[in-house]
């Protein structure tokens, strides 16, 4: 678990709790990710989270199946 809040000129943007969990499967390794994330800007914020948590899952993936 971590926690993120982004910042510009002293204003809160956003702020989010992040969860991530790995546990063995019979065919590999299952990760979860929780985001809870708070936007002070709207929709564009948390659209930003997903999107960067998709990319990351996506290079663990490319990287592990190496």
């Amino acid at each position: 678990m971590t926690t993120e809040t982004l910042t510009r000129d002293g204003q809160i943007l956003s702020t989010a709790i992040i969860t991530w969990a790995f546990a063995a499967t019979s065919t590999g390794t299952r990760v979860d990710l929780v985001d809870q994330v708070v936007s002070f800007l709207g929709q564009g914020m948390i659209d930003g989270h997903r999107n960067g948590h998709d990319i990351c899952l996506r290079q663990l993936g490319d990287f592990l199946s190496r």
